[in-house]
């Protein structure tokens, strides 16, 4: 009587740990218990933003917001014109754009988002969305750039060794990718007034400029396999829904777009960065008041001036 005693008092005592021994840690997340939370997704999606152009994306000031080093635009009358154009990749990725740690970020955002079984559907598809508005946005800056590119719509791992040496997609395909990841973003993004986050007007808008600078390319360079018309058709249907919303119109006064304090009630801004002011920048300084940065010559001829 006394064994079976003990033998119940074991079993006891084993049961009794197995929820204790299955609490997932407090302190740190796992990829098990992350997708649970919206506003995990949501600090997750927060750090694909820094991708865009701009203050504080790695860039020289901003950069090609307001100069160009690699044209006309910045050297001198009596100095010898001297470009520097790479035609080759080097082994580092430092200092390249051949960098795919963002769009496997992207990735990873759209595939944690999309396996989660304790978000609504509605929450599932708005960061889907998300990802997928990034990702198209990365690809496209990686199709400027290259042209062909490997095309992943997963997270690849560092021993994933066929991936990770999977040759070139054409780019048309890639491109044909990026609409099908904005036609969900645009479908699926919310289209509120907000113009901190991406929103469906912030898609609409990136998709216009990717159909119709992709279709010129295409067509000007005769690249093979590339639906031209169905490109251009594309980039005019999202900027007349753009138009057509009734909810952005042109700033009478061009100079306040680069000037003023805050964009976010401008009529003509669709997204917009607002910089804390405990972090502090000098881009309007080297705008307006720097003899060696300022408004180019490109940029001064794309405007007919009255």
């Amino acid at each position: 009587m006394k064994r079976i005693t003990y033998l119940l008092a074991l079993v006891l005592i084993f049961t009794s740990c197995e929820e204790y021994l299955n609490v997932e840690p407090e302190t740190e997340f796992t990829d098990a218990n992350f997708w649970k939370s919206e506003s995990n997704l949501e600090s997750f999606s927060y750090g694909l933003y820094p991708n865009f152009k701009g203050y504080g994306s790695g860039g020289f000031f901003g950069g090609d917001h307001f100069y160009s080093v690699n044209n006309d635009d910045v050297i001198a009358l009596d100095q010898r014109l001297e470009l520097d154009f790479p035609t080759t990749v080097p082994a580092t990725t430092s200092g390249t754009n051949w960098s795919w740690a963002q769009i496997r970020k992207a990735n990873v955002l759209i595939e944690g988002a999309s396996n989660s079984a304790d978000l609504a559907q509605a929450v599932k598809d708005k960061y889907v969305a998300i990802g997928r508005f990034f990702r198209a946005y990365l690809y496209w800056e990686k199709v400027k750039r290259y042209g062909d590119v490997p095309y992943y719509d997963k997270p690849i791992n560092s021993d994933d060794v066929d991936a990770l040496y999977a040759p070139r997609t054409p780019q048309t395909e890639v491109v044909d990718k990026i609409v099908e990841d904005l036609d969900f973003a645009i479908a699926n993004l919310s289209d509120d007034g907000t113009k901190v986050k991406v929103t469906k007007w912030t898609a609409l808008a990136l998709k216009s400029r990717i159909c119709l600078a992709a279709a010129t390319t295409f067509k000007y360079h005769n690249v093979s396999g590339a639906d031209v018309n169905k490109l251009l058709n594309a980039s005019v249907d999202a900027s007349n829904q753009l138009m057509e919303s009734g909810k952005f119109s042109l700033h009478p006064n061009y100079s306040e777009l680069f000037s003023s304090e805050d964009l976010t009630s401008n009529s003509e801004v669709i997204l917009v960065k607002i910089y804390n002011e405990n972090m502090k920048h000098a881009i309007p300084s080297f705008i307006f008041h720097e003899p060696f940065f300022g408004f180019s010559y490109s940029a001064a001829s794309s405007f007919l001036m009255a």
